[in-house]
């Protein structure tokens, strides 16, 4: 009976944590990444899936990419029904202004999901991580919510972390 608990227990902690992140927004932006090295160093392809996106609340996606860690940003394959542009990083007037992925909704209407991908230099080390993003209503220029891309679960990690915690309530 003890054990049940336990476990329980911690089944309950480990799905709040896995499932927390995803509930500060509306909508969630999960990415996977690709590394392109073999064409050229540090090149990767991130992409991009939306889902829970209320069209109804804000029309526009933006997602950062911060000055200083990724240049020579190219737009790969973009859902349709969405109008995509992308920015590139610069210094501008003496500041340091971040580049963007700006999506619109060509038709607003419900709630959405998309994907797109682009291909970026990522000149941190390492691969590329998470990054920000807002959700903003074209009409009044208000950012309606904001959050963070969230890495694409591997389902074999996540198996593996419960077949641990399975055997640790086991014992």
């Amino acid at each position: 009976m003890k054990k049940c608990k336990l476990f329980g227990a911690m089944f309950f902690a480990v799905s709040l944590f896995l499932f927390s992140s995803s509930a500060a927004t509306a909508a969630s932006i999960s990415y996977s990444l690709t590394d392109l090295g073999a064409q050229e160093a540090n090149l990767w392809q991130i992409d991009y899936q939306v889902s829970g996106f209320d069209s109804d609340a804000y029309d526009n996606l933006l997602i950062s990419f911060e000055y200083g860690k990724f240049e020579n940003i190219t737009l790969g394959s973009v859902s349709p029904g969405w109008d995509v542009a992308v920015n590139q990083p610069d210094f501008i007037y003496g500041a340091e202004e971040d580049g963007s992925l700006d999506a619109l909704v060509e038709n607003p209407g419900g709630i959405l999901t998309a994907s797109f991908s682009v291909q970026a230099l990522f000149l941190g080390t390492g691969m590329p991580g998470t990054q920000n993003f807002e959700l903003v209503n074209s009409e009044t220029w208000e950012a309606v919510d904001q959050g963070t891309t969230s890495p694409v679960p591997v389902p074999g990690a996540i198996m593996l972390m419960f077949t641990g915690l399975a055997g640790l309530a086991a014992t």
